[in-house]
């Protein structure tokens, strides 16, 4: 806990005081105040860092990378927004725990994670997740992932969407949720996640991207 509080700590001085550019994009899940995409698109940015351009209802912002932390299956991505109170939790691109949105997620467990690049078929997993607001805990989900075409109507910013993998995921069970679409780069049998689309409730869903686009 030490060690990861240490490698937090300097991200969390840069989202307070140091990077301009995440002084000037602002929080994620303010009210954006008519900021236009343009200054998230265009931001200057800390290359010691890594970046994950995230879009909420049409408007996209940045948040960054906190720490990786160790778990089952895959690595837990911990990204922060601007003003370190929200908080995206993502394993191998999906959504595993949120802090400070609309619809939280807590406790997510899965399944398995199968690599990307093993699915060529359909493929079923189970989701268990506790969900805030209403104190709604040991939702379980059954996921159905397969490979689809490249989509159309995404927020994906300066990456050709043939140039990627897509993948559609659907839920079934007591609260089935919108589906969720993820763009996969596949290089030497490895899939990373480049673009991801889900939804936390049915009116709550949200898109990321790794930052900038191509890196």
């Amino acid at each position: 806990m030490f060690n990861r509080l240490v490698t937090l700590l300097p991200c969390l001085f840069l989202l307070n005081a140091c990077s301009t550019s995440l002084q000037v994009i602002g929080d994620t899940f303010a009210p954006l105040r008519g900021r236009s995409d343009k200054l998230t698109d265009t931001a200057k940015l800390d290359t010691r860092y890594r970046y994950l351009r995230v879009t909420v209802h049409g408007r996209s912002t940045l948040m960054i990378l906190g720490y990786v932390d160790p778990a089952p299956h895959t690595p837990v991505e911990v990204w922060y927004s601007a003003g370190g109170a929200e908080v995206l939790r993502l394993q191998d691109g999906r959504v595993v725990g949120t802090t400070a949105m609309p619809t939280d997620w807590s406790n997510v467990r899965l399944s398995a994670l199968p690599s990307w690049s093993s699915i060529s078929a359909p493929l079923t997993l189970t989701r268990r997740r506790d969900v805030m607001p209403g104190y709604d805990y040991g939702v379980v989900d059954t996921l159905s992932v397969i490979p689809i075409a490249p989509p159309s109507g995404t927020h994906l910013v300066g990456v050709p969407v043939d140039r990627l993998s897509w993948f559609k995921e659907t839920s079934s069970g007591r609260e089935p949720l919108p589906p969720g679409r993820y763009g996969v780069s596949i290089r030497n049998g490895q899939g990373i996640v480049v673009y991801g689309e889900q939804c936390l409730s049915r009116s709550f869903c949200i898109s990321w991207q790794r930052w900038p686009a191509n890196s």
